[in-house]
């Protein structure tokens, strides 16, 4: 697996190799010798797992073996945590990782058409919005009114920013503060937020809509949140 690395760590003009247990690990500096990408090789015992076929205009198929998958993103995951801890660090993008195989022999060559992928994932850009000068006025004009919306955009403000860089606990938080301030009557309380979420018509209105419309067409978005809520109760 290769990953990009935003970093300010100095590791020199040359890459870095270091073997542990079998796994081969390579730093790669950028031109001014900052970390800027990390490659983390395993070799398997058996590749009977690994195998990629492509059906012309059709579809491309990969079989891998997700425990070793796995593994590898979670060493990934620790050395994102440490390094960022005292060494500089930002951000190892282990989600838009490449994934790529070295055959080693004829054999393990033929099961391969595809030699390498990577996953990249992103939302849509968003659209451009019009602002007109009788719009912008009447923003202006409604000061008095909205005023007291002015904390409560901002957190949407955040939790849309957030969400579209896939920081989802942030973006969550943000959400949730909107709900806090619009149906919890100013309680911090757990069981009086809960309570007070519960009675509100207006809220279990929208978030029933929500499941309807949103949530319930997809049978595993539904399964998770089913299985999180018997985890908190």
């Amino acid at each position: 697996m290769k990953c990009k690395v935003d970093s300010t760590t100095e590791i020199g003009k040359e890459p870095i190799q270091v073997t542990v247990d079998g796994t081969e690990f390579t730093l790669v500096p950028s031109e001014d010798g900052l970390l800027s990408d990390l490659t983390v090789i395993v070799r398997l015992g058996n590749t009977n797992g690994f195998i990629s076929h492509v059906e012309p205009g059709v579809a491309l198929t990969v079989d891998y073996d997700k425990q070793i998958s796995d593994k590898l993103i979670d060493m990934i995951q620790y050395l994102e945590a440490s390094l960022s801890f005292h060494y500089g660090v930002k951000k190892i993008s282990w989600k838009e990782r490449e994934t790529f195989f070295i055959p080693e022999s004829e054999e393990e060559q033929k099961k391969l058409d595809v030699m390498s992928y990577s996953l990249r994932h992103y939302y849509p850009e968003q659209q451009r919005i019009r602002l007109t000068a009788a719009t912008f006025k009447e923003i202006i004009q409604r000061k008095s009114k909205d005023e007291s919306l002015k904390i409560v955009m901002l957190f949407h403000r955040e939790g849309i920013r957030e969400f579209h860089v896939s920081r989802y606990i942030q973006a969550y938080y943000n959400f949730y503060f909107i709900l806090e301030d619009f149906y919890a009557h100013g309680k911090t309380n757990r069981t009086q937020v809960t309570n007070n979420f519960k009675s509100n018509q207006t809220l279990r209105t929208v978030i029933q809509d929500v499941l309807d419309t949103a949530i319930k067409p997809y049978r595993n978005h539904l399964q998770n949140i089913e299985n999180f809520c018997r985890k908190k109760t």
